[in-house]
């Protein structure tokens, strides 16, 4: 699934969201303007409102951080797909994922994809690619995409998708039921 579908997606999953807690808002407002309903009345008619919208919404926030990992893992099998199949091939990328594992710094990430990609070293270009996304080291990424420019669209694709994986603060208000 290319970005723009998930971007699609996720736009609609907020406009519905969107729509769910404007609903939630009016209906609370009715609830609050009933003469028939004493305050304990109205209390547990909103509880039971808010718990009702709040269901949907985890529901919808989960199905959002769901349709991103999957494009996520989609353009990591993509980009990994280059660095061979064979079993000296997987052998190779998962000792370049432990030393990758073991960065600490941006720097150290820099000169590694550096040293990775002077000496052709495909399997930890990647693996250091990938923990530079991780934790937003730029340096490294863009000396990845510089040095395999066929990789570039799903690279930039990558580290918008993981980027915005990480924005959990921002997705948890997107769903949240104000009251």
């Amino acid at each position: 699934m290319s970005v723009v579908e998930v971007d699609k997606k996720i736009e609609s999953l907020w406009k519905e969201a969107e729509s769910m807690q404007a609903s939630l808002s009016r209906l609370i407002a009715e609830v609050h303007a009933d003469t028939k309903l004493s305050e304990e009345g109205k209390q547990e008619e909103i509880d039971a409102l808010t718990e009702g919208h709040r269901a949907k919404l985890t529901d919808m926030r989960d199905a959002e951080k769901q349709l991103v990992d999957t494009a996520i893992l989609d353009l990591e099998r993509k980009i990994d797909s280059r660095t061979g199949n064979t079993a000296s091939d997987i052998i190779a990328f998962r000792d370049a994922q432990d030393r990758a594992e073991r960065l600490e710094s941006a720097e150290d990430a820099e000169r590694l994809m550096k040293r990775a990609i002077v000496t052709e070293d495909d399997s930890l270009a990647h693996a250091v690619f990938r923990r530079s996304l991780e934790h937003g080291y730029r340096s490294p990424v863009d000396a990845f995409t510089k040095a395999r420019p066929e990789l570039a669209e799903v690279a930039s694709d990558l580290s918008a998708l993981t980027s915005f994986r990480n924005k959990s603060f921002e997705r948890a208000v997107r769903y949240a039921v104000t009251v």
